[in-house]
């Protein structure tokens, strides 16, 4: 994270790309951005880094939470005490919400997953990366040949400063237990590269399945790519296939 001000820095990971590192203290950190993918970070009455999205939920609950902690110390009576309670039962939903809403939004989503485990290969910290296989050696041989297919001449140290890599993801098939993302990588020096990525969820969470991306190498354009990473273009449809050459037969020359 790169702060905009001297401050006291503490450690924590952009919500966004996974990137961790030392970073502004929660309460003076309103104007942090992540070194990785650039994210606007701001410190929530949580006294964590949310970005803009996290932040006007977090701000939300938190003021239902304040508003009934209020109404809590406001009680004196028998009546009051009643609203007393009530206003505890209307802040330990609201405190329930959050938690339940910051769950969600972190964990059950693979496009979420997607996003960060791509942007730590990015980054070429792999071990954090391993972090979103399934716990089995099989699993992280198979990523370490499909991030030197996909990744090797394309992280963040092989690349100019300055350039930001934007992972686009789009999903191709979905199903409760599996789904398959199409991802295309683009940037000033990268230009355009796509590869398609296979997750699955096992044990309540999602993880990326190494073996089936490396042997599904089709590309969103529908070219394919082998394992040496040569990539070979679709074939045309018929309507774009060239037509076979005209053969004229020409009649046998007469002699004179």
């Amino acid at each position: 994270m790169r702060p905009r001000g001297k401050a006291r820095r503490t450690r924590f990971a952009c919500p966004r790309c996974g990137q961790s590192g030392l970073l502004l203290s929660a309460v003076a950190a309103r104007d942090a951005e992540c070194v990785s993918c650039n994210l606007p970070l701001f410190a929530g009455p949580d006294e964590h880094l949310h970005d803009s999205r996290e932040l006007a939920e977090v701000k939300r609950h938190a003021r239902a939470a304040a508003q009934a902690a209020r109404a809590t110390r406001g009680a004196a009576s028998g009546e009051g005490r009643a609203r007393g309670l009530r206003a505890v039962a209307l802040a330990c939903l609201a405190l329930g919400g959050l938690a339940g809403w910051w769950m969600f939004s972190s964990s059950e989503s693979p496009d979420s997953d997607a996003e960060r485990f791509t942007g730590l290969c990015l980054a070429g910290d792999w071990e954090s990366a391993e972090e979103y296989l399934a716990d089995d050696d099989f699993q992280r041989a198979e990523f370490r040949r499909w991030r030197i297919l996909h990744f090797a001449s394309i992280v963040d140290r092989l690349r100019p400063a300055g350039d930001r890599v934007l992972p686009l993801i789009e999903p191709v098939t979905e199903t409760a237990t599996s789904r398959v993302l199409d991802v295309a990588l683009v940037s000033p020096f990268v230009g355009r590269r796509a590869h398609r990525q296979h997750w699955e969820k096992s044990a309540d969470r999602w993880t990326f399945d190494a073996s089936a991306s490396l042997e599904d190498r089709r590309r969103p354009d529908g070219a394919t790519t082998n394992a040496a990473g040569t990539t070979t273009p679709a074939a045309a449809s018929e309507e774009e296939a060239e037509p076979p050459p005209l053969r004229v037969d020409r009649p046998p020359e007469v002699a004179q």
